[in-house]
């Protein structure tokens, strides 16, 4: 098949000399369309752009970063981490824990880990640095921990990939809680163990009268995810009219409970989000596409049949698709590596055996990884600027072994469905 070979290299060469991945997507398909022969298949692309939009549950892709974005303007974020910083006080690396608690709690609130680390990180960094933690090791926390914004549901990437692999958002969401805290408390430990004697625990007690006030400060952020969760699972509403409700939600809070959003910073959130969402769902559109192309022309299904018949071990199969995953999360957004894999790696782990939704977790979990690994990095990049920290090399070397944690525990997850599956079985939801 000479035209999978047209689609890789070209699709390659457009992206190595920095063509918008959309067009870079798009002209690759037209071109590895034509050196097949399929000329009259070409007015199908437009129906499958369009169609690729003409989606429900993508819907809940721009309401919740739309809801994320009021959520952080509104200052709730802000009281997140006030209350965070207030219970775990006490803990070794207090600090650096705290930052990653808080991003795993606006995590579920925002679906992503770029607004999660402009978020957090703006607020503890430089706490971070006034309790002694040098500002790349403050980067690098911030960074990592920022990660879990797409792993603990509500997750934006997840809302793709469920639209993608047709399974339920749901349940995938549900298929993030457990690994997003394996995660979690992952980080918090080689917090203890990395800056455990730069920041010695906090000695001075703490009275009802504060705790109260910062309890109750907090108390509609703290509710938010439970608002998204609750109302899904509790059968209230879908994934995408919880989406709308967090939007409502934080318009609310922000203007009459906290009074410091006004209808100039929401039309502006409005704005920004809709150039961003732009962005994505012209990827979705073109990448779409491609993806239709490559399932329907029988290349999917030949390199599924390859890559099963080069490697007879399951373990070593998911090792391979695992390292693929991590290698394009470092060079590839989120959107497009799911959109442009899914098509090929669904088959070959469908014929493992596996569910689709704990391909999701662990695809997902991938691109949490890469999130942090250069040269994409995005979240590095947020967090190194925050940090002011001019010395990117620095920083690259202190996120290392959060890199490495993240992808060994992201192959644990892989080779063991349980932990992603278990509690959306227990739930009675469909794997």
């Amino acid at each position: 098949m000479s035209f999978g070979l047209v689609l890789i290299l070209t699709l390659i060469f457009f992206l190595i000399f920095g063509t918008p991945i959309a067009v870079a997507v798009g002209l690759a398909t037209i071109l590895s369309m034509l050196t097949a022969g399929d000329i009259n298949a070409l007015p199908a692309i437009t129906q499958k752009m369009f169609t690729s939009l003409d989606s429900f549950p993508l819907l809940a892709l721009p309401l919740f970063t739309l809801s994320g974005e009021l959520m952080e303007v509104s200052g709730i974020s802000e009281r997140l981490v006030r209350f965070m910083r207030m219970c775990f006080r006490k803990l070794p690396a207090a600090s650096a824990c705290i930052t990653t608690i808080s991003s795993a709690f606006f995590g579920a609130i925002s679906g992503s880990a770029p607004a999660t680390a402009a978020a957090i990180g703006g607020i503890m960094i430089e706490p971070m640095k006034d309790a002694g933690y040098e500002s790349s090791d403050a980067a690098a926390i911030n960074a990592s921990s920022a990660s879990l914004g797409i792993i603990i549901p509500p997750s934006i990437p997840m809302v793709v990939f469920a639209t993608t692999a047709s399974v339920s958002v749901g349940s995938l969401f549900m298929a993030g809680i457990v690994p997003g805290f394996l995660l979690a408390v992952s980080f918090c430990v080689m917090h203890g163990i990395r800056y455990g004697h730069v920041e010695k625990r906090a000695s001075v007690k703490l009275t009802f009268k504060e705790f109260a006030s910062t309890f109750f400060q907090a108390i509609f952020a703290l509710g938010m995810p439970i608002l998204i969760l609750g109302g899904i699972y509790g059968g209230i509403f879908t994934p995408t009219e919880a989406a709308a409700v967090s939007c409502i939600y934080a318009i609310i809070v922000g203007c009459v409970i906290y009074r410091n959003l006004s209808f100039k910073q929401i039309w502006k959130s409005v704005c920004e989000i809709s150039v961003r969402v732009s962005s994505m769902l012209t990827i979705v559109c073109c990448a779409t596409a491609m993806a239709w192309f490559v399932s329907s022309s029988g290349l999917a299904a030949a390199v599924s049949k390859a890559v099963l018949a080069g490697l007879s071990n399951k373990f070593a199969i998911l090792t391979v698709v695992n390292l693929l995953l991590f290698v394009l999360g470092c060079i590839i957004d989120p959107t497009s590596i799911i959109l442009l894999t899914c098509p090929i790696i669904i088959p070959i782990t469908q014929a493992l055996g596996l569910s689709s939704v704990h391909v999701g977790a662990f695809m997902i979990m991938n691109i949490a990884v890469g999130m942090v690994t250069p040269p994409f990095a995005g979240t590095l990049y947020i967090s190194n600027q925050l940090a002011d920290e001019r010395n990117m090399g620095a920083v690259v070397r202190k996120v290392i072994p959060y890199i490495v944690m993240m992808f060994m525990i992201t192959l644990v997850v892989a080779y063991i469905p349980q932990l992603s599956i278990a509690l959306p079985k227990v739930l009675g939801m469909t794997v």
